[in-house]
């Protein structure tokens, strides 16, 4: 494809769409079993009120719960990727709202069930798994449903709760459409003074790009439309950060940050944790930016020379080799886990590869577990991309081990494990195409992604929790917020990292906080860090051959949510309670960089 070309859905191959029919045949077939559903969750209300009357009723209603669950999941992801793959598909978005009312129409249905288990005591609801066989598979369950008793309302409340997830859903509904589909952005233009159209599905490609002026252009394009509907982008944050505090307030916490992280049974000190190590080595992004001003040989270094190639003869890697690769750097896995991914990426049709028209923006993997671990990409041959083929690939072999292992109850996992596997498949690339392909280039274009990602994850994330933490809190204590406050905020925290050694303008720099849609699932970007983190510390155990390295990181991805993620990280051998991985991550990248100073 090239740089002006963005291909409509229908000009993509079959065989490189995820394929769909594996949940339903038809959207005639998925409207049956959306009326089907709407029917059975009648039968949840035959249980309400009664499930203290004897154990074999918990044990129905929670069989039935997830069965049900197990459905509705099915039928949101068959919608969801419809939506997804074309945006501007009203028929597809049409039936992802149905199936936003019908998810929220089920958490209302089963709002019950945690308030009035909660009310037997918390004993009589510990010791159910003693007395009543299937219910043994909830042990650590009930134990978590008890651990957070003081925020568990009473039922009419989370009902209500529930009922409010569809409209809480709006706010980044919109901010999705716009960066998918309706900010028209200036053409960018070439050196050579050819236009080249601008899409955010195309962003990624074109600042990847040799050409100097293309890619500067465009990243300037980009941001003036971010810049031209930023009030529209801070009336949705904000928004999505008043729904978080009034969620968190409700349930009896003193912030969102604190809901956050009781949910997945952390301390404060792992977030601050993320922030005060992000800070502490902020330099090492000094020399970065002095490194890569000179690999490009340019008189001064803009934002949007960041993800330039540093050589320019670049490989190219097509998605079946891309395949190949992965599968080569996975090997210390076993056999079972490459022929599981190959299977996936090209027979089972899980992966939707190529840009096209109105396909939303994000690289991503379905967290749906009622179908496969689809994954969306906007694939273009680039060794930036096989890395993040790499990174999605690890959510969706981590799903699919989660998924195949865990009954339902304990197959959605937390976000804060969910971004080690991703990592660890690109660490695990990386030091294989280190190794195995000495060419200059190819190196050159390797550690190009390895300072891509981590430019991702330990400095763009980081600061966005700083952001985001900041943001929160101003909310929470009802103070008046402006898109103004909000570039200048940001504006702050990115002149940390860039220093002197970035040509920067503070305007455009703070408005990129309205790219990133991570900052709707809040607190969320705080854990790519530790991601990473972790991932960097398996990858090690693993290639330096460690005993059990390899059988304790599938055990890992097989625990899903059945422990407290902390807990699981630990089987995998890695402690995030301590700031030592994300340390030895920043180490990690001070390597490269010295790879990066040899071959320059």
């Amino acid at each position: 494809m090239s740089e002006s070309q963005l291909r409509s859905r229908d000009e993509i191959p079959s065989q490189y769409k995820c394929d769909l029919q594996a949940l339903f045949e038809s959207e005639d077939a998925w409207r049956v079993e959306v009326a089907a559903i709407r029917r059975d969750l009648q039968g949840l209300q035959m249980f309400r009120g009664r499930l203290a009357e004897r154990m074999a009723l918990v044990a129905d209603a929670l069989e039935l719960t997830y069965a049900l669950k197990e459905r509705e999941s099915r039928v949101f992801a068959y919608a969801q990727f419809s939506h997804l793959v074309d945006t501007t598909d009203q028929r597809a978005a049409a039936i992802y709202r149905t199936a936003q009312t019908l998810r929220a129409q089920f958490q209302a249905s089963a709002s019950y069930i945690e308030p009035e288990l909660l009310r037997m005591g918390a004993d009589a609801l510990l010791q159910l798994p003693q007395n009543e066989s299937r219910l043994v598979c909830y042990r650590h369950f009930f134990q978590n449903l008890s651990r957070k008793r003081a925020h568990v309302l009473s039922e009419e409340v989370e009902r209500i709760l529930a009922l409010l997830a569809d409209p809480f859903a709006g706010a980044e509904a919109t901010a999705t459409f716009l960066l998918g589909s309706d900010i028209a952005f200036d053409n960018a233009h070439t050196g050579e003074g050819r236009t080249v159209p601008i899409a955010t599905q195309t962003m990624d490609h074109l600042v990847e790009s040799s050409d100097v002026q293309l890619r500067r252009s465009a990243y300037r394009s980009h941001t003036s439309g971010l810049l031209q509907f930023r009030n529209a982008f801070a009336s949705t944050l904000l928004t999505s950060a008043k729904q978080g505090a009034f969620r968190s307030q409700v349930r009896g916490f003193n912030s969102s940050l604190a809901a956050a992280l009781f949910e997945d049974n952390l301390s404060q000190e792992v977030f601050d944790n993320v922030i005060a190590c992000a800070r502490e080595h902020a330099p090492l992004w000094q020399r970065y930016w002095n490194l890569r001003q000179k690999a490009l040989g340019l008189e001064t270094l803009e934002p949007g020379d960041i993800w330039a190639p540093l050589s320019l003869e670049q490989p190219t890697v097509g998605y079946n080799e891309a395949v190949d690769l992965v599968c080569e750097a996975l090997s210390p896995l076993g056999s079972e886990y490459t022929d599981v991914l190959r299977k996936g990426c090209l027979e089972d049709r899980w992966v939707d590869v190529y840009p096209s028209s109105g396909k939303c923006p994000d690289w991503l993997s379905s967290d749906e577990p009622g179908g496969p671990p689809y994954i969306i990409l906007h694939y273009s041959d680039t060794l930036l991309d096989l890395g993040a083929f790499a990174h999605e690939l690890g959510h969706s072999m981590h799903s699919f081990y989660a998924w195949r292992a865990q009954p339902m109850v304990y197959r959605p996992y937390s976000m804060l494990v969910a971004e080690v596997p991703s990592n660890f498949h690109q660490a695990m690339l990386r030091s294989f195409l280190l190794r195995s392909k000495p060419n200059r280039a190819y190196q050159l274009a390797v550690i190009n992604e390895a300072m891509s990602n981590f430019h991702r994850y330990l400095l763009v994330m980081p600061t966005l929790a700083e952001f985001e933490s900041q943001i929160h809190s101003r909310v929470e204590k009802g103070q008046g917020i402006s898109a103004d406050d909000l570039d200048g905020l940001l504006a702050d925290l990115v002149a940390e990292a860039y220093g002197s050694e970035m040509a920067f303008t503070r305007d455009r720099e703070g408005a990129q906080w309205a790219r990133f849609l991570h900052l709707y699932a809040h607190f969320y970007v705080f854990k790519y860090t530790i991601g990473i983190a972790a991932a960097h510390a398996i990858a090690e155990r693993v290639l330096s051959d460690k005993p059990n390295a390899a059988s304790d990181y599938l055990r890992f991805l097989e625990a899903g949510d059945s422990v407290y993620p902390v807990e699981a990280l630990k089987i995998a051998g890695v402690d995030i309670t301590s700031r030592k991985p994300i340390d030895a991550a920043f180490s990690a990248m001070s390597q490269i960089l010295d790879q990066l100073e040899a071959l320059i």
